[in-house]
């Protein structure tokens, strides 16, 4: 009669299942396995949820600590495959060698070998050298599934989606609201990311928003960890709530862009603007880069660039041209008063201004346009040098060329997203074809910085049900 001591592992956590029920055909075949030797089963050990990979798993190190404690009262360590103690080459050779000390026998039941045999070692290492790469083919091909899932049913495929989110039909990504989910902490992160955005908007630093959030929310959903000014940066620059995913793919890290994807429009794109040209040009730590203030969309008339706010000047870093800002910013503050207060027809007839931003877009937009056909045209070359240049080389192009690609398809996002604002505001009807948002923009104010003047425009949207707000 031997005693024995099985291991078990599973690296991924099955939701509803306890973790004797996730290696159930595990442990059922080393308890066979026992009965049929006459053996007793004094202890077993069960990882649920880490991979072959990590070798800092909770219930390795108990075992191994637990028969470093207990020399010689166990006589055999039972896994049932060589890939379920690991899928790391050194990390196997270690915890082998490691349990080699305190036991007389090692054996793995699926390859039926065990350390006594003639031949163990060899057959160790080709099975855990095996079990290795198996994992990296497993990595390779769930990453090309991902990719071509994001870029043709354009959804979001990756765990842990945004906070305020949840999933809807087809996996589609919809604002937590009391319609879509009755899951509590998902509908309280869709009131964190508005808090978020507001609070910043209106003044708060990055570390005050986070102390609000630990005493009002407390810990984050994932991670359970403390708000942090990181984490809230986090949430203010991800570009999900504009409706696009983006990011990099593993593979030849190649960047994505994809704009109209199946997820709901929390963040007006042009507000996003705003607050990333904030967090730009605020502050670096607990230091402020520059006295630079953003709480209005400020907008050159020239070059039909946003302008910024350093101390008590209003500047253009295209045109090079600055202006005081006290007064012109205290005669907006009253227009914006007197517009709210007295009810005042928005938007009266500044066609003339209207129209000369929107060509200025425009004339950006082509040129990105072009920039982007150019960019194709330079593909297709690198593909017809397929049979002269080395694989590793004509990967590198192609990357080289995707991200410049990427990078243009942000820059014409905004584009169209400030083409469609100023058509907008140029409508006589009231009702405007600008989607409403979690999140809006509530005016565009354009200035000519050369005369000191401005105008104040105000956004309107279309709310369901054909209600105006």
């Amino acid at each position: 009669m031997g005693r024995i001591i099985p291991y078990y592992r599973k690296s991924i956590t099955v939701k509803g299942l306890s973790d004797e029920e996730s290696v159930s055909y595990q442990s059922s075949s080393i308890q066979n396995y026992a009965e049929k030797n006459n053996h007793v089963i004094v202890k077993e050990f069960t990882d649920v949820g880490y991979t072959g990979s990590n070798t800092n798993r909770p219930e390795l190190k108990e075992m191994l600590q637990y028969l470093e404690e207990n020399p010689n009262t166990i006589d055999e360590v039972v896994l049932y495959s060589i890939d379920r103690l690991g899928r790391d080459l050194g990390g196997n050779i270690n915890t082998f060698l490691t349990m080699e000390k305190y036991v007389d026998r090692i054996y793995f039941l699926s390859e039926n070998i065990d350390s006594n045999n003639q031949f163990f070692k060899v057959h160790f290492l080709i099975w855990t050298a095996v079990a290795e790469d198996t994992k990296k083919q497993l990595l390779e091909r769930t990453s090309k599934g991902k990719q071509t899932k994001t870029i043709n049913e354009r959804v979001f495929v990756n765990g842990k989606f945004a906070i305020g989110y949840t999933k809807g039909s087809k996996q589609h990504l919809v604002a937590a609201t009391r319609q879509n989910t009755m899951d509590i902490q998902e509908r309280t992160g869709l009131e964190i990311v508005q808090f978020i955005y507001y609070a910043y908007l209106f003044g708060m630093s990055l570390r005050q928003i986070a102390k609000q959030l630990n005493q009002h929310f407390g810990l984050t959903r994932y991670y359970q960890a403390e708000w942090s000014h990181k984490t809230v940066r986090y949430v203010l620059q991800n570009q999900t709530y504009c409706g696009v995913l983006s990011g990099n793919f593993k593979e030849g890290n190649k960047e994505y862009f994809i704009e109209d994807a199946n997820i709901e429009v929390l963040v007006d794109p042009l507000l996003f603007e705003v607050v990333q040209q904030k967090l730009k040009y605020g502050t670096v730590g607990r230091r402020k880069k520059r006295n630079i203030s953003i709480t209005h969309y400020l907008v050159c008339e020239n070059c039909a660039t946003i302008l910024q706010l350093d101390g008590n000047v209003v500047k253009c870093l295209t045109c090079n041209i600055q202006s005081d800002s006290v007064s012109l910013l205290n005669d907006i503050q009253c227009e914006i008063e007197t517009y709210i207060v007295n009810n005042i027809d928005f938007n009266p007839n500044k066609a003339e201004v209207m129209e000369g931003l929107l060509n200025r877009y425009s004339e950006r937009k082509n040129l990105i346009v072009q920039k982007m056909e150019r960019l194709n045209v330079i593909l297709k070359e690198i593909d017809e040098l397929e049979s002269y240049i080395p694989q590793k080389r004509l990967d590198n192009m192609r990357s080289i060329n995707q991200n410049e690609t990427c990078s243009l398809m942000k820059q014409l996002y905004f584009e169209e997203a400030r083409i469609r604002l100023i058509r907008s505001l140029g409508q006589e009807s009231i009702i405007s074809d600008l989607k409403p948002y979690l999140l809006m923009l509530p005016y565009v104010v354009i200035i000519n910085l050369e005369t000191n003047t401005y105008n104040l425009l105000f956004c309107q949207y279309e709310a369901k049900g054909g209600e105006q707000y």
